[in-house]
């Protein structure tokens, strides 16, 4: 099924072929460019808190852009953030990099670069 929304993702990318929009699915967000499509893992986590979420995508989003990360660092780096902002109690702060950077690691980027 996977393996499915992979190759769904990367023939819809090609037949769109626009440049810096990113696709969401359950398991995977996508970013195509017309010849390549870069993936990013979604991380299962308890929801505490949906408001903003999107928001908070998109923030981080920027941030990737703004510290010039490629597209699937970018999109890790995004996922990342919106599954410690929904999983973390509504009365709490914001996740903050150092957050992101305790949950990311050096696997995890290798895991993501075997995959593609």
């Amino acid at each position: 099924m996977e393996e499915n929304v992979k190759e769904y993702l990367k023939k819809l990318a090609k037949k769109i072929a626009i440049n810096n929009i990113d696709l969401h699915a359950n398991n995977y967000t996508a970013w195509p460019n017309g010849k390549h499509t870069a993936f990013a893992s979604t991380p299962k986590v308890k929801i505490n808190n949906l408001v903003g979420a999107g928001d908070s995508w998109d923030a981080a989003n920027i941030v990737g852009y703004l510290a010039n990360l490629d597209a699937q660092e970018r999109l890790l780096f995004a996922n990342t953030y919106v599954s410690l902002y929904i999983s973390k109690n509504p009365d709490t702060e914001p996740p903050t990099i150092c957050d992101i950077l305790k949950v990311l690691s050096i696997n995890d980027y290798n895991n993501i670069k075997k995959n593609n």
